[in-house]
């Protein structure tokens, strides 16, 4: 990571598990939700769901990244919080692409009940 996109990532409160590519811009305020991917030299004016992707010139929503279930359980499991020997044995669920095999293996893990 470059010193501009470290400053970046400080003063705008960005969080390690955020993609930020080509220094996006936050404006003062804004919230970028966890797991929010901002788009290359893109402006953002207000606040970022959780696991969404925007993108532009003002910063539009192009897509959330999953379902609503499959974000609420991804937010329960707070990855980032573990400890390095959690997040090892999370790799093969979070890299899979089977996303209904995620959401059986996270319902799991969170004792998620709805």
């Amino acid at each position: 990571m470059n010193k501009k996109s470290k400053r970046v990532q400080e003063k705008c409160g960005f969080r390690y598990h955020h993609t930020l590519e080509n220094v996006p811009c936050a404006l003062p305020g804004v919230h970028i939700g966890d797991g929010a991917i901002i788009g290359a030299n893109s402006v953002v004016g207000g606040d970022v769901l959780p696991y969404t992707i925007v993108v532009g010139n003002p910063a539009k929503v192009l897509r959330k990244r999953f379902d609503d279930e499959l974000i609420d359980l991804m937010l329960r499991l707070k990855w980032w919080d573990k400890s390095i020997k959690e997040i090892d044995s999370l790799i093969p669920i979070l890299t899979c692409s089977d996303l209904e095999k995620v959401r059986r293996e996270l319902k799991a893990r969170v004792g998620y009940n709805r």
